[in-house]
């Protein structure tokens, strides 16, 4: 019942009107990049690690100096009734998904 410890993943993704996903995913005290899971309806259509600059966020003090964005495409792959999300692969954790795109001038 009480395995190896898991870790807390903090984390947000946006997806715009032409399907690029946008986000990005840490765990505080590890300097590992995230692995993350697209998920469409219930299918995995990618996985992705959180490695890229996240520059929204430079002004703060991120793990991995600030590699801890990401991005996938899933215009050949979304639909309008389709239900998305993006888990850690790991946990299966969902992360928070944003109605609103990041915006620099406004904090994470």
């Amino acid at each position: 019942m009480f395995g190896k410890a898991r870790h807390y993943t903090h984390g947000e993704y946006y997806i715009d009107s032409d399907g690029l996903i946008n986000g990005f995913a840490f765990r505080q005290q590890d300097t590992s990049p995230v692995g993350l899971l697209i998920v469409q309806n219930s299918q995995v259509q990618a996985e992705v690690d959180a490695k890229e600059f996240f520059e929204v966020a430079s002004w703060l003090t991120l793990p991995r100096r600030g590699y801890v964005g990401f991005r996938c495409s899933l215009k050949r792959l979304l639909k309008s009734d389709a239900e998305v999300s993006v888990l850690v692969k790991e946990t299966e954790q969902p992360l928070l998904k944003r109605s609103a795109p990041f915006d620099r001038s406004r904090s994470v």
